[in-house]
């Protein structure tokens, strides 16, 4: 074949060296062409000294880092053009465009091998087929390179936790007339971990505002917070809100009985990636009572971390983190062995005891609230299963009471509560009543599980006293 190349005199130099060149970047090109007609090949079975390697191998990447891995030529004799296509899986990683000014799709840097007097062919990376492309040639008078160096450098971010190969999908060398350079590759691989998670704290505010709070954690863009009315629920979906540091307010968030609301946070990164779940926070509600005849209202210490482990704690939380001015005279708690309840004197302050969580008291006021008395607790969300009740039948009464369990947000009837304790107790035993107290009334509400009549709404939190007949010894454990 005669390939003709007619100089003008009245074209500049540059234009000349330029089509003088033209054959060497043809014939390269057509090599670099050939990919999307060849099938994926292995190594040449003609013994080669240049190959292709990958650094740092394994990649490493933590949480929303963007970290580089240099693809490198070694040991290359009278290189001129290299093309390469490097595969990855585009679920766990994707790159980062590497001249976010270009405008020209997410691209790669040229690391410096080849990159004086150069035409780019083709750079390119396109995350949701997961491949790198990136195709070079020197240009004539520019001298061929030897030796080894570092080819391109492509920015690689996590999208999940996991390991993906980076593979080395074709690979083509090319001398300054256009003959191939024979070379071998080697594939690497990335791994990448997720964010690390918040250390969450939670704090009354007010009355109606919850406070969000947590360390910044190093090496990620933000955070999001999931919030939920369930206090094991897993977080789906868009967040409730997100942060780019602590603390959050929950404005609105407390003072409400009919509902309670609990949080997760994760850290989290631009692209979305984000770590596992923070410890779980949350507030609770309960509604206090003073009537004209006694002022009696059963609640329980439903979160971890309040500060409360004494009746003393108890009298003076409900105290300074009612919504109204309320006054505490007593605190008791039932004692089902005895079948008698113990009681701590709030004015005298004499007979303190220790209390325990997710166990129900009993709340005495002393003075009017001058509107509805709401208490709010905050905490930590304690691990389920982390309590059991021990039921006992006693010769004269045998009542107990219980909290029913935040993991039971399911059982929403008496009926339905005392069916899972007989159920799931550790030994064989029948519920014979379950009842709940009436605050306004000042009464309990029964239900009869024996002859099924009486049934009321139960929910996660709250305390009912229950009546059993063991069918073996005086005493099972539950759940």
């Amino acid at each position: 074949m005669e390939v003709r190349l007619t100089v003008h005199r009245s074209r500049n130099r540059s234009t000349a060296l330029l089509l003088r060149a033209g054959l060497s970047v043809v014939i390269f090109l057509l090599l670099c062409a050939q990919w999307t007609r060849e099938p994926l090949r292995a190594a040449p079975s003609i013994e080669a000294d240049a190959y292709w390697s990958l650094t740092p191998d394994p990649l490493t990447i933590v949480g929303c880092e963007v970290v580089p891995v240099t693809v490198r030529i070694n040991d290359v004799t009278n290189l001129y053009g290299a093309d390469v296509l490097l595969t990855f899986d585009p679920n766990v990683l994707e790159v980062v465009d590497a001249d976010g000014n270009s405008g020209n799709g997410i691209q790669v840097e040229n690391a410096g091998m080849l990159s004086s007097r150069i035409w780019v062919a083709r750079n390119e990376a396109n995350n949701g087929a997961g491949t790198v492309r990136y195709a070079v040639t020197l240009l004539n008078p520019a001298p061929p390179v030897n030796g080894s160096g570092d080819f391109i450098r492509i920015y690689f971010r996590a999208k999940t936790a996991g390991t993906s190969v980076l593979h080395f999908s074709y690979i083509k060398l090319a001398a300054p007339g256009g003959e191939e350079i024979l070379s071998t590759a080697t594939d690497g691989s990335a791994i990448t971990t997720a964010p690390n998670a918040a250390t969450v704290t939670i704090s009354r505010l007010n009355s109606t505002t919850a406070r969000l709070s947590w360390p910044t954690v190093t090496g990620v863009d933000g955070y999001h917070i999931y919030r939920d009315t369930i206090p094991y629920f897993t977080p789906t979906g868009a967040p409730y809100a997100t942060a780019t540091a602590g603390p959050y307010d929950d404005v609105g968030a407390l003072g409400d009985i009919a509902t309670n609301y609990f949080y997760v946070i994760r850290s989290a990164c631009t692209n979305g990636f984000e770590s596992v779940n923070s410890n779980r926070v949350g507030e609770f509600d309960y509604q206090v009572f003073k009537t004209v005849t006694t002022s009696f209202s059963w609640v329980a210490i439903v979160l971890d971390n309040t500060g409360i482990t004494k009746a003393s704690q108890l009298a003076a939380h409900i105290e300074t983190n009612t919504n109204t001015s309320v006054v505490v005279s007593a605190i008791a708690q039932w004692n089902s062995a005895s079948q008698t309840t113990q009681t701590y004197n709030h004015v005298y302050q004499f007979g303190d005891f220790d209390l325990s969580l997710q166990v129900p008291y009993r709340v005495t006021l002393s003075s009017s609230p001058t509107s509805t008395a709401i208490w709010t607790q905050v905490g930590q969300v304690p691990p389920i299963g982390s309590v059991s009740y021990a039921l006992r039948e006693t010769s004269t009464t045998s009542y107990n009471w219980i909290m029913q369990p935040l993991d039971c947000d399911a059982i929403t009837l008496a009926s339905v509560l005392s069916d899972y304790i007989e159920t799931n107790a550790n030994a064989l035993v029948t519920i014979r009543s379950m009842s709940r107290w009436g605050g306004s009334s000042q009464a309990f509400q029964n239900y009869n599980h024996q002859f099924g009549f009486g049934d009321f709404a139960t929910r996660f939190g709250y305390p009912y006293r229950v009546q059993v007949d063991v069918s073996d010894g005086n005493v099972v454990i539950w759940p």
